[in-house]
Formats: structure tokens, C-alpha cells, sequence
């Protein structure tokens, strides 16, 4: 079992999804982006300055402007190995 850091956030109409983030990206720093503490290009994430985020493992885009909550949370995921 991996747990990694990862970045939930919640939307203003109440759905909640996972930001993708680079592997070279912390996700408190991520936070502090989104939150407008720091810049993107800052930490190394300029595309964290768009209006369109990529969420889940990149199979969709939210924009920036409809976040109203943001989380750093626990990601707990096994491999699978397919034999």
C-alpha cells in the first residue's frame, strides 16, 4: 500500500474531485496556489495559475474560479499487478 499527499477540492456547486498534480509538485504548496498565498511559478506550477485544472487522473478539467474549498488529504492506493 502507497499513501501520498494529494489535492481535494471542492467545487461551489458541492461536488468534490481530486487535482492532478505533477509527481514534482507538493501538494501544501499546491494549496497555498490555489489559495492565493503563493504563485505557480513559484513552486514550479504555472498551470496552477490557469483557469482550467485537470482533476482525477486527467480525465476532466475544472475551472479555477469555481473552487470553494480546498483540501490536502491522505491518497491510500494499492498496485495492482495483473498476472
Amino acid at each position: 500500500m502507497i499513501v501520498t499527499k494529494r489535492l481535494s477540492v471542492t467545487l461551489t456547486n458541492g461536488r468534490g474531485h481530486m487535482l492532478l498534480l505533477p509527481d514534482s509538485i507538493d501538494a501544501h504548496e499546491a494549496a497555498a496556489v490555489l489559495c492565493g498565498i503563493r504563485s505557480g511559478s513559484e513552486i514550479g506550477w504555472p498551470e496552477g495559475e490557469a483557469t482550467w485544472l485537470r482533476f482525477d487522473e486527467g480525465d476532466g478539467w475544472l475551472r479555477r474560479d469555481a473552487i470553494a474549498e480546498v483540501a490536502v488529504v491522505d491518497w491510500v492506493h494499492a498496485p495492482t499487478e495483473i498476472y
